[in-house]
């Protein structure tokens, strides 16, 4: 149903083709709409749009005019890890950091990376080049920056295209761009090669791509289905047959670990060409080609194509009927919480422990599973208590009916919504530090409390026997947490008032801000409104995801403090005859970022850069000297570059390098 209402939402705000732009759209236009599109990428497509209009971000990384799939390639091939050379130039780099960070933690993650190619395939002219290495090999010369089939262990333009490919894929644009592969000759869909493409050329690019069936089968208990693989079920095809449906992809790559597509994108192409029989719907249809043809599912997959390609003219009727029952369920649901809050009716406690959580879900399951097959009060599991409370006392959508499929969704959405109330509270601790991986975890234990994870890696000790308690990190292990995160520039330096400097007045701030968290009462610097509005919203230095708490301004007020205000390194360098290497890669006296660049510039570029470059700003032999400073005199490497960066915080870079 999700898919149904997703395909309401992009078509009620489809229009013709955009041009490229630097910048979103204020509203999702969206021009590529994938009939079986699922609801969550156009739902974080709208956040990316949201995103990127809110704070007016310029995507035109390459500044050329246009946001295209140069700039997502330059996207992906940007690393933000110290050490690690893209080889990008500086001024595409600095545009990438200041446009890309969507949700404003100071990083540019894998997910960002993912929402800005989901918005270009979304938006974008269909073009079969985009799946083509050379496309980005050429780019790479016309930059004048590293490229090939491998360079420093990166693949840039390889990866870059298969990161493109398993996007087309999760939004289901892939079938545009295979028709178009398949118009201009690039892939022949005639996988059986009888001459012709036709539903059997999908029935065998279907059991091809398929490793071994997957066969539904009803859980005795509870009547969910599941899915289970069936090896024995599996259909063996010529080899022939196989490497020609290997060759119907996207990617124009020697790549051996392509993404195997889901077959629909063939079906999508053949439904272009010819019209759905109805009895493609049926699944037995297909053992005319093969025995076992059947549990491959293929008319299930064309049932689904038919369910959500609807005629225009037809559309809008079934959009708002979706949309009124939707909202009626929503209705229904907040009526449900707000009568169990005012006691007008009983919170589904179906155990009779007193305690909402996951037993009282599986209670409900198994009378899920009842109701299935069938099972009367004394065939069930249940104990005659449980199953008569569900059978009279939980008519919860008041329909007439007690313990139905609406009612046993009302007590799933109610004991989710309680179990998560609980534990994020378990999970915060004094000072109003939120720890989401402790929250997930304890949230998995009070929905499973009588399971214990396969493999589970039990940090929080929730099902060791030690007795051992999870214990909230202290302010040290804050702030050496936020070191290590600033040292791999997963977030910012303590500039409260966002001035553009750190210093002494910023340090009075934090405190000043930490004193009112714990007093009520600001601290002894008066702090400006402007300023507060920022420590509220930009200033999370614990990484947790929220601004402005007890341990953001401690952490600050220390870093501030010790780094600084205190640093002694700039001191200790200024002399030529320490005793032990400074870092100091240039020669000038002094450490800073500049040693790290030339030291990564040396290693990515040693032509121009190394010893006997050809850049007046080589790096010297006195200057390889000094950079040796990690590592027991193994010669300059990347390591070096990050232990002169965790200098620079203060950090005893040993721990690290």
């Amino acid at each position: 149903m999700k898919k149904f209402l997703s395909l309401a939402a992009a078509v009620m705000t489809a229009a013709s083709a955009i041009p490229y732009c630097p910048n979103a759209a204020e509203e999702m236009n969206v021009k590529n709409i994938p009939h079986l599109t699922d609801y969550y990428p156009l739902e974080l497509e709208q956040e990316t749009v949201n995103y990127i209009s809110s704070r007016k971000l310029d995507i035109d990384f390459n500044s050329d005019g246009k946001f295209d799939h140069l700039d997502c390639y330059l996207l992906d091939r940007y690393d933000d890890y110290p050490g690690n050379n893209d080889c990008l130039p500086e001024d595409i780099r600095e545009k990438i950091i200041a446009n890309s960070d969507l949700d404003g933690d100071g990083e540019t993650d894998a997910r960002e990376k993912g929402c800005i190619f989901c918005h270009f395939l979304l938006y974008c002219d269909i073009d079969t080049s985009f799946f083509d290495q050379s496309t980005y090999e050429a780019y790479d010369k016309e930059l004048g920056i590293p490229y090939g089939p491998s360079y420093n262990s990166n693949r840039f333009s390889m990866n870059f295209v298969d990161s493109l490919n398993d996007r087309s894929i999760l939004l289901g644009v892939h079938y545009l761009f295979l028709e178009k592969m398949i118009e201009e000759g690039k892939v022949d869909p005639d996988v059986n090669n009888d001459g012709q493409f036709d539903i059997s050329d999908v029935v065998d690019f279907t059991i091809a791509s398929t490793s071994e069936p997957w066969i539904g089968e009803q859980d005795p208990d509870t009547g969910f289905w599941s899915y289970k693989c069936r090896p024995d079920k599996k259909i063996v095809l010529d080899d022939e047959i196989k490497e020609r449906a290997k060759k119907i992809t996207l990617e124009q790559s020697d790549y051996p670990f392509i993404q195997e597509y889901d077959p629909s994108a063939l079906l999508d192409c053949l439904f272009l060409r010819e019209d759905v029989l109805p009895e493609y719907s049926d699944n037995t249809y297909y053992e005319k080609y093969y025995e076992n043809a059947q549990y491959y599912e293929i008319g299930d997959m064309v049932e689904n194509y038919r369910e959500y390609i609807v005629k225009d003219s037809a559309f809008q009727p079934i959009v708002d009927e979706m949309e009124k029952q939707n909202k009626e369920k929503e209705e229904v649901k907040n009526r449900f919480f707000d009568e169990v809050a005012s006691g007008k009716a009983a919170a589904p406690d179906l155990n009779f422990d007193n305690i909402i959580d996951g037993r009282d879900l599986y209670i409900s399951e198994l009378y899920h599973g009842d109701l299935v097959f069938g099972r009367t009060a004394e065939e069930s599991s249940l104990t005659k208590e449980e199953y008569d409370n569900i059978s009279k006392n939980c008519d919860y959508d008041h329909n007439g009916i007690s313990g139905d499929d609406g009612d046993f969704n009302l007590i799933f959405d109610y004991i989710c919504n309680v179990v998560n109330e609980r534990t994020i509270a378990m999970a915060t601790d004094s000072t109003g530090e939120f720890y989401k991986l402790y929250a997930d975890a304890l949230f998995i234990k009070e929905m499973y409390p009588d399971e214990k994870p396969v493999s589970f890696n039990d940090q929080f000790h929730l099902y060791d026997d030690s007795g051992e308690k999870y214990e909230f990190p202290t302010l040290e292990e804050h702030y050496d947490s936020y070191l290590v995160r600033l040292a791999k520039k997963m977030t910012f330096r303590p500039d409260i008032d966002g001035n553009g400097t750190v210093d002494e007045l910023d340090k009075k701030y934090a405190e000043s801000y930490a004193a009112y968290i714990k007093t009520g009462e600001m601290g002894d610097t008066e702090i400006p409104e402007d300023v507060i509005e920022r420590i509220k919203t930009d200033c999370d230095f614990t990484g947790d995801g929220k601004s402005g708490l007890l341990y953001d301004m401690q952490v600050a007020a220390l870093y501030i403090d010790r780094v600084v205000l205190k640093n002694s390194w700039k001191n200790d360098i200024s002399s030529k005859s320490e005793e032990k290497r400074s870092g100091d890669a240039n020669c000038d006296y002094e450490l800073s970022m500049a040693d790290s660049v030339i030291i990564m510039q040396s290693l990515a570029n040693p032509d121009s850069f190394g010893i006997n470059g050809t850049n007046e700003n080589h790096i010297t032999e006195q200057g390889c000297e000094n950079a040796d400073i990690a590592g027991n005199n193994d010669g300059v490497t990347t390591a070096d570059a990050l232990a002169v960066q965790l200098i620079l915080l203060g950090l005893d870079y040993t721990r690290y390098c």
